[in-house]
């Protein structure tokens, strides 16, 4: 009897051929470098035929002399990096100047091996049951998947499975991932090609080659799959999690039931550019639906963060929102949580509130009508209004015998239409000359007389405004620092030195464009690109400090001016609010309270600003040491 070098299994000497997969013996392998069948290694394991290959390996089937069985090997083989003889079992390194290389990916080999190991009686995973160096390389063996990938069984069934499949390969999926994840690895190649149905109907998890495992040394390249990746695995040391395989998850389970590859992650973008996929099938279940666009959510933290989490959802322990409603209760959930912030500093802002109200005998304000205009960005005018109304409302409470009607104006008019107004009945009392210059400002008076209320103690930047030459004909009440976003979602991963950032270009729009586009590893800006830049990359840049030798400059945000041709008592009362506004209650509503969707910028009083810190807690370390403000 001989023994098949493909199936493994034993036939007659007399037959030239397998009868049972009709392989013959002496068949040349696949490619010119494969192992020959019939090669033993390790004295134990007789070499197969070829089962698949990859950048890194290629596996073989085998036979082992002692267990009696058939089994997988895999050996390390980055085909870029070596060569072999034809018919020999040694492999040679083309070029010494990469032979480190050879050697730290081997390394890494082996690292996978003895952790698979760790989870070889885990009845989902597949097992590893030994591992060795021979032929100037490595290699690990691993028990035979008799069965089907994932990956056929979905084309096999005209390329979508029935909702009930799905989620039972969902769960063994998130069976085996709960153990992965409690060992500190994160496996980060789930798709439905490295998931076996055996036969006998169990469900395993195989090969660990782009796992991340825990480790002190350098991180490994960037190794994935389009489509079942998300962004945050797009970036050398990107901060990832067990979300980031819960991503993946999500993402097959979109494959299985829709028939449809999921868009690249780097190409999604925002939420509404994946497709639901109950509006591809709409035999699949309400909370499916959800569950999938919850896992595959862009922003990690919006996903399920652990696979129980997951699990409960699949198996109906807990309904789920979908992403709109979740991001609704997070944010509202954020508010309520800045309210309670509030609340412990509520003597704070009471005394704050009491500052500029503590003036109100000194001055009588005799009633008047305000007209305030505002520049207002597309789309965000029902939260601009917001802010406005809640700001007008906190002072009329105080001075009930003054008026103020805001009025909202598209923020790529406003220029021209206070141009036209200035020196007519129709300038506003009071507006936001955040955007104009100087030259702009020729229906302004001097706001100095608020600076004569202010204790400059209690405020970021007024003091230096305040002594500087010129007429000061704004009233800054917020400002922007400098902030240095990094590619890559790990603050402990990509460092820009020093030197990098001396040779920085100035930022601009093109800048901004080329690192969002991922053209640049830095962005050397500010503040005010923070939500832009949160919004469009979420979860692949993190925040880096600046270091000292660095020269940072900030600048101010909003600014208000009033209009000499306003009357006496518009003036006053003009003069009052642009004192109210930068107490702690108006500097809450108009920089921290909305500030996810309105960028208004940094609270000036530092008793605000302390309150911001608690909020962005991002900002730690970063924001806190507040520049010389330009202005």
């Amino acid at each position: 009897m001989k023994r098949c070098l493909n199936c493994m299994k034993e036939y007659e000497d007399s037959m030239e051929s397998c009868p049972y997969c009709g392989y013959r013996k002496g068949i040349p392998p696949k490619e010119v470098y494969y192992l020959v069948p019939g090669m033993v290694l390790n004295d134990r394991y007789i070499i197969g035929t070829s089962c698949g290959a990859g950048g890194f390996g290629t596996v073989y089937r085998a036979w082992d002399k002692n267990l009696d069985k058939m089994v997988a090997i895999k050996e390390y083989y980055p085909a870029s990096l070596v060569g072999r003889t034809p018919g020999e079992k040694n492999i040679y390194i083309y070029a010494k100047k990469r032979e480190a290389e050879f050697k730290s990916g081997l390394e890494r080999f082996l690292e996978e091996a003895r952790y698979m190991a760790m989870f070889s009686t885990h009845p989902n995973i597949v097992n590893v049951y030994n591992y060795f160096e021979e032929n100037g390389t490595a290699y690990i063996v691993m028990e035979f998947l008799d069965g089907v990938l994932y990956k056929d069984y979905i084309k096999k069934h005209q390329g979508i499975v029935s909702e009930d499949i799905a989620i039972k390969v969902t769960l063994a999926v998130l069976a085996a991932l709960t153990d992965i994840h409690k060992a500190g690895i994160i496996h980060r190649d789930i798709a439905p090609d490295n998931v076996f149905i055996l036969k006998n109907g169990t469900i395993k998890l195989s090969d660990f080659g782009a796992a991340r495992f825990p480790r002190t040394d350098k991180e490994i390249d960037v190794v994935l799959k389009p489509g079942f990746a998300p962004a945050e695995q797009y970036q050398r040391d990107g901060k990832q999690g067990p979300y980031t395989d819960i991503y993946a998850v999500g993402a097959m389970l979109y494959r299985a039931v829709t028939g449809i590859m999921p868009p690249e992650a780097t190409n999604r973008r925002k939420e509404e550019c994946l497709i639901p996929p109950k509006e591809i099938n709409h035999d699949i279940s309400d909370n499916l639906n959800n569950i999938i666009l919850r896992a595959m959510a862009m922003q990690p933290e919006l996903r399920f963060q652990t696979t129980e989490e997951f699990r409960n959802a699949l198996v109906g322990k807990k309904s789920v929102r979908d992403v709109e409603a979740e991001l609704k209760r997070r944010k509202k959930k954020r508010i309520i949580q800045m309210a309670v912030a509030a609340a412990v500093l509520v003597t704070g802002i009471a005394v704050g509130l009491g500052m500029y109200g503590s003036r109100k005998a000194q001055t009588e304000l005799k009633p008047a009508q305000l007209t305030m205009w505002v520049p207002v960005e597309e789309g965000k005018e029902d939260t601009t209004q917001s802010i406005y109304n809640n700001l007008v409302s906190g002072f009329e409470e105080d001075y009930s015998q003054i008026g103020i009607n805001v009025e909202l104006i598209p923020e790529d008019e406003y220029q021209a239409k206070i141009s036209q107004a200035a020196g007519t009945k129709d300038m506003p009392d009071i507006y936001d000359s955040s955007l104009l210059t100087e030259g702009d400002l020729t229906d302004a008076v001097s706001v100095n007389r608020v600076f004569g209320w202010m204790n400059m103690d209690e405020y970021y930047g007024l003091d230096t405004y305040q002594q500087s030459s010129g007429k000061h004909l704004k009233m800054p009440v917020s400002f922007y620092t400098p902030l240095l976003y990094v590619q890559g979602a790990d603050e402990n991963g990509t460092v820009v030195s020093e030197e990098e950032l001396a040779n920085a270009t100035d930022f601009t729009e093109e800048s901004l464009q080329d690192f969002l586009n991922g053209k640049t590893t830095f962005l050397l800006a500010d503040s005010s690109c923070y939500l832009r830049i949160n919004s469009e990359y979420a979860a692949r840049y993190h925040l880096q400090q600046i270091p000292e030798g660095v020269a940072k400059k900030g600048s101010f945000a909003k600014s208000f001016s009033i209009s000499k041709s306003a009357s006496t008592a518009c003036k006053n009362a003009a003069y009052r609010f642009l004192y109210y506004m930068v107490s702690e209650g108006a500097q809450y509503e108009l920089c921290i309270a909305s500030q996810g969707d309105v960028n208004n910028g940094i609270p000036l009083n530092k008793k605000s600003f302390d309150m911001w810190l608690s909020v962005n807690m991002e900002m730690k370390g970063k924001a806190e040491d507040v520049p010389e403000l330009s202005y």
